[in-house]
């Protein structure tokens, strides 16, 4: 690909790398909505469950690829188009799944919003996993997606 073709479809190498990662999510999302009907005899475990094995999923992605690396750097700079692309593919995840518990009377009431904190600041965590204490991470990171999705998923 010639260097020209490259700017008619991306402004520059950052927004390659995030279209990238949009691109995997959406994949990644579309596969689990298939998986919708494990959901409903526990939908807070379901949802953590999800966000949990994804998010350790993209850890060992961070830690060995380096394209992985360069979106979440540069996904933690950038307030923007860029991370709203994202956080919309997560948005209407969690839409579509809140519908289908509705519909199927497996839950009362889900805070979308708060739930999509989950992902949000699971990715968050992944992204400085040298932080932690090893030995710690992967349960300090369950436990604050299970709370999470507790606290905003009413059966």
């Amino acid at each position: 690909m010639h260097r020209e073709a490259f700017i008619i479809f991306w402004k520059d190498k950052d927004s390659l790398i995030i279209d990238l990662a949009a691109y995997r999510s959406g994949q990644k999302l579309k596969a689990l909505e298939e998986k919708f009907s494990n959901s409903i005899k526990d939908p807070a475990g379901f949802l953590t469950e999800v966000i949990y094995k994804y998010s350790l999923d993209l850890m060992q992605k961070i830690k060995t690829q380096p394209v992985y690396e360069e979106a979440f750097k540069i996904l933690k700079t950038k307030k923007s188009d860029e991370m709203n692309q994202i956080e919309k593919l997560y948005g209407e995840f969690l839409k579509k799944l809140v519908i289908y518990w509705k519909e199927n009377s497996a839950v009362k009431t889900a805070d979308e919003c708060g739930l999509a904190n989950a992902f949000i600041g699971s990715f968050l965590l992944c992204t400085d996993y040298y932080l932690f204490d090893e030995k710690y991470f992967e349960d300090i990171l369950k436990t604050y997606i299970s709370a999470i999705a507790t606290k905003y998923i009413k059966v």
